[in-house]
């Protein structure tokens, strides 16, 4: 299970690191300078307002799906046409649900209805296409959905450079025609996923099961719920921005933020990755009665080393890396920039245990954490919004993901027998402490930033090695792993 992991999460990092960055610093980003920060803003709110209530759609479906189909892929062919029509319903649902709640918050210009009506068509688009992936995930075809991890993204990104730096299409930029871009790459995409389902030849049960929806619906309740509170929490901050602070400067903080945030979605997504690729493999051991302790502590390693590197030196060069992305926004983005960076590390480990904890089937926990999670937030943001602006967001977030990863933290130790050891929370500890002091220590040298982070980032590895994280057996062993899987591909 260790080797199929290093592989898998190698293959999926690769194909990742290609297209995703791309489309949030490249194409997302050249969005938001084009239009510029209150237009996007405005999008920026609304997108994530849409995104609360997608759960509506999903309904918890595919964290139920893909834990189910794991342990026992059998279940796919009875489930699949049932599922389908289950979410077309609950995708008219979410239309009502996302009108009323618009009407609520107080979204009400013919501007803002127009765009909520795409981005609901948009969020729809979305969660069919999760629901597609769940299951070629769940039937462990993890090269083949690392290829769709990236494909909407791959083919929006086509188009929207086209847009962006080309007259190619002959198209005016706007937000309406970005979010109908992302739609064209959805739906495309979506079409890819039912083809690569339909060649597995399983002999799909083809009619409407009510007992069968009933039951997917009843079982999916609880992954619902976890869903809402753990996306409210997260999404929340650039509503409330928008929303509490009203006006141009509403739009404008929105848009400071989301600058910001955007580098964390783009670094969000290897403990996104982590945990899609953890979660089965922890059901399939819990299932079978093998132990998690070797998977755990590698993913918890990998993780650890990825994020809190990363970060350390990102913090470090905030101001720099703001300055090159958006230079109007500069100061206030760099200050929120630093505070996710410290929320993106315990946010990274929290997908780690979240997976797990998923894997077990106790979600209750993870309601109680995330309804708390969510109600911080919320106090949070309400205090520090109108003294702090979207630092203050920022600050709310750093806070809540604190106690959202000491509480899922506690919970493994509580649950299982096999833990993250002490000692390797002690050398988690000197590994942090050692990138911290490389990246100050980087910003001394005499260069130029670019060279300074460079070596910041370079430092990552003999951190590694000098506190007890890596051993070179553990090296050694990854390496013949992947070496194994690259001839067995090769002679296939």
């Amino acid at each position: 299970m260790r080797k199929n992991f290093i592989t898998n999460i190698s293959f999926l990092l690769l194909l990742n690191l290609l297209i995703k960055p791309f489309w949030i610093l490249g194409i997302d980003r050249g969005v938001q300078n084009e239009l510029g920060p209150q237009v996007y803003g405005v999008y920026f709110a609304l997108f994530n307002f849409a995104y609360i209530f997608q759960i509506v759609l999903d309904f918890g479906i595919n964290n139920y799906n893909n834990r189910l189909i794991a342990r026992s892929p059998e279940k796919l062919a009875g489930q699949l046409v049932s599922t389908l029509l289950l979410k077309i319903g609950l995708g008219a649902g979410y239309i009502v649900v996302l009108g009323i709640a618009a009407k609520v918050a107080g979204f009400t210009s013919e501007m803002e209805l127009s765009i909520l009506g795409q981005l609901a068509l948009l969020q729809i688009a979305i969660s069919f296409y999760g629901f597609l992936r769940s299951n070629v995930n769940a039937l462990h075809l993890f090269k083949t959905d690392a290829v769709l991890s990236i494909l909407d993204k791959a083919i929006t990104s086509l188009l929207c450079g086209l847009v962006l730096w080309t007259n190619f299409l002959h198209l005016e930029l706007s937000i309406p025609l970005f979010i109908w871009l992302q739609l064209i790459g959805y739906g495309l995409s979506i079409a890819v996923a039912f083809l690569i389902i339909g060649s597995r030849r399983i002999q799909f049960v083809r009619h409407f099961d009510w007992s069968l929806i009933k039951s997917i619906f009843k079982q999916s309740l609880p992954y619902a719920l976890l869903g809402f509170l753990m996306t409210a929490y997260y999404r929340t901050d650039g509503v409330l921005l928008e929303r509490l602070l009203g006006g141009a400067q509403g739009d404008y903080q929105a848009g400071v933020y989301a600058s910001a945030f955007r580098l964390l979605d783009a670094l969000n997504i290897l403990g996104f990755l982590f945990a899609g690729l953890l979660m089965p493999m922890f059901s399939r051991l819990l299932e079978s009665g093998s132990s998690i302790r070797s998977l755990l502590q590698l993913g918890f390693t990998l993780m650890l080393i990825t994020s809190a590197g990363a970060a350390s030196s990102f913090w470090w060069y905030r101001v720099h890396i703001m300055d090159l992305l958006y230079p109007d926004m500069q100061a206030e983005g760099a200050a929120v920039f630093g505070w996710l960076m410290i929320a993106f590390v315990l946010m990274s480990m929290t997908y780690i245990f979240g997976s797990l904890v998923t894997a077990h089937g106790n979600i209750r926990a993870l309601n109680l954490i995330s309804f708390a999670g969510f109600i911080l937030n919320l106090v949070l943001n309400i205090i520090y919004i109108p003294k702090h602006l979207a630092v203050g967001s920022a600050l709310a977030t750093t806070l809540t993901q604190s106690l959202v990863f000491i509480a899922h933290a506690w919970v493994v130790h509580k649950t299982f027998t096999e833990r993250i050891s002490a000692a390797i929370w002690i050398k988690s500890l000197v590994f942090i402490c050692l990138v911290s002091a490389g990246g100050w220590a980087s910003s001394l040298v005499p260069l130029n930033w670019p060279l300074q982070m460079g070596i910041s980032l370079l430092w990552i590895v003999p951190a590694a090695f000098a506190s007890g994280m890596v051993q070179l057996q553990d090296l050694k062993n990854s390496m013949l792993a992947l070496a194994d899987a690259i001839s067995k591909r090769t002679e296939a």
